[in-house]
C-alpha cells in the first residue's frame, strides 16, 4: 500500500507538471499569434481588431481617441549600410522607445514594414501631439547600437484624431496615411498633425 500511494502521488505530480507545461505552451502560442515577432508589438491584424473595438467604445462614451503612425526615417539607407539585421535592430529600438513613452492601455502595433501605429484612448489631437513629440525626442536622442556602431535613427510621426461618431478605424487610418505622406514631403524627424496649422517648435503641421 505505501508503494502504491507513493506511485499515485508521483503520477499526480507528473500530471500536474505536464498540465502546467501545456498551459505555458498554449499561452506562448497564443501570444505568438497576436504579436509581431520582430518588435514584440501587436501584429497588424490584432492591432486593427483591438483598435476597432476601442474606437467603438470611445464613440459610445463620447471620448476622444487619436492615432499615431510612425515611419522610421531612411530605413533603406540603414539597411544598405548595416544590412537587414541593422534595419531590424533599428525597428526594435524604435519599438522599445515607444513602450517607454506610452500608457499600459494604449495600443501599439506593427502596421507595415517599418511603419508602427499607436491608438491612444481618451486622448485629443493636442494630447496625442505631446506623446508623438515625446517619442520623436526619445528615438532621436537615446541612440541605437548595431554591433559596435552607433546608428542615428529618427522617426516621422503622423497624428490624427477621430472627430465624428460616424467615422471608423478605416477613416482614422486614411487620415494618418495622408498625413504621413505630407510628413515625407517635409523631411525627417518631425511630427505632423492632421488638420492643424503650424504649431510650435519641433512640430510641423499642415492643413488637410
Amino acid at each position: 500500500m505505501p508503494l502504491l500511494s507513493l506511485l499515485f502521488a508521483l503520477l499526480v505530480i507528473l500530471i500536474a507538471v505536464l498540465w502546467l507545461r501545456l498551459r505555458d505552451t498554449e499561452h506562448t502560442l497564443a501570444k505568438e499569434r497576436v504579436r509581431d515577432p520582430l518588435t514584440g508589438l501587436f501584429n497588424r491584424q490584432q492591432f486593427l481588431d483591438l483598435a476597432q473595438r476601442e474606437v467603438n467604445r470611445s464613440q459610445r462614451a463620447q471620448k476622444a481617441v487619436s492615432m499615431l503612425l510612425l515611419d522610421v526615417d531612411r530605413m533603406r539607407e540603414i539597411n544598405r549600410m548595416h544590412g537587414q539585421g541593422g534595419g531590424d535592430l533599428a525597428l526594435q529600438y524604435v519599438a522599445s522607445q515607444i513602450r517607454l513613452s506610452i500608457r499600459d492601455f494604449d495600443l501599439a502595433g506593427r502596421y507595415a514594414g517599418e511603419e508602427l501605429a499607436l491608438l491612444l484612448p481618451d486622448t485629443s489631437l493636442a494630447g496625442a501631439a505631446i506623446v508623438a513629440e515625446r517619442i520623436r525626442k526619445r528615438v532621436a536622442e537615446a541612440g541605437c547600437m548595431v554591433g559596435m556602431h552607433p546608428v542615428a535613427v529618427s522617426v516621422s510621426i503622423a497624428v490624427c484624431e477621430l472627430r465624428d461618431e460616424t467615422q471608423t478605424i478605416d477613416d482614422l487610418l486614411l487620415a494618418a496615411e495622408a498625413t504621413m505622406e505630407r510628413a515625407h514631403d517635409l523631411g525627417d524627424n518631425l511630427v505632423v498633425l492632421y488638420g492643424e496649422q503650424e504649431n510650435g517648435k519641433g512640430i510641423q503641421t499642415q492643413p488637410l
